[in-house]
């Protein structure tokens, strides 16, 4: 079994059934079940659904051999994503693992977005999903409100403080994950490219991060 955590609309659910998983999907947000539900009854995947947040995940210890993380990280509170980090550790078996991806701290777009955040006149020419938020009140969260993404340094220090070895970090182009079947290999091509020109991969647009959950003490 593999969770998605911060599922949405269910993307990352095929993906993982094609890689062979019994997929299930965790999110705060159930706007988007329905339409997860459709899409993947239209590819004849069954998949499981359930509210909740993910630093109190609704599942037993030990529940998944993967959990991945699409772009969530960052629109969980500073304060409680070590306590969201432990959690994914619970639910993970024994040398389970974790595939996480998030906004890369140091890329143009994220630079841009705290440049904009500086300028009020700016601000108001893009949406709040578009830059990082200011200081709300836990009352008034919405993760598509808080956007703050992790800086690699301290996400590392952060994993290996809830049980996990880091296996590999690194930076990418992330393709768009809307583009056709047909076209997804020339948008990998394009991909490849790109990251080797130099500099480019360190300002690129994400930071991937593949960790195991390893035993107290090992």
């Amino acid at each position: 079994r593999a969770l998605d955590a911060g599922c949405g609309g269910g993307y990352n659910l095929l993906l993982l059934a094609r890689a062979g998983f019994e997929p299930g999907g965790v999110d705060i947000v159930q706007g988007d079940f329905r339409a997860a539900r459709a899409i993947a009854r239209e590819n004849g995947i069954d998949i499981a659904l359930a509210g909740g947040d993910l630093g109190a995940l609704p599942f037993a210890s030990g529940s998944f051999a993967a959990v991945t993380a699409v772009e969530t990280i960052e629109h969980v509170f500073a304060e409680d994503r070590a306590a969201a980090l432990r959690e994914v550790r619970r639910v993970l078996g024994p040398g389970g693992a974790l595939a996480l991806s998030t906004p890369n701290h140091r890329s143009i777009v994220e630079s841009g977005k705290r440049a904009i955040q500086r300028f009020p006149a700016l601000k108001r020419l893009f949406p709040p999903m578009c830059y990082p938020a200011g200081d709300i009140p836990r009352a008034a969260y919405h993760p598509y409100r808080y956007h703050r993404p992790v800086p690699a340094r301290e996400l590392r220090r952060m994993l290996e403080e809830a049980g996990f070895r880091v296996a590999s970090m690194r930076t990418l182009v992330f393709v768009w994950k809307t583009a056709p079947d047909a076209l997804m290999p020339a948008a990998l091509a394009l991909e490849w490219a790109l990251e080797r020109i130099p500099g480019v991969r360190r300002l690129a647009s994400t930071l991937l991060v593949l960790a195991e959950r390893v035993e107290s003490g090992k």
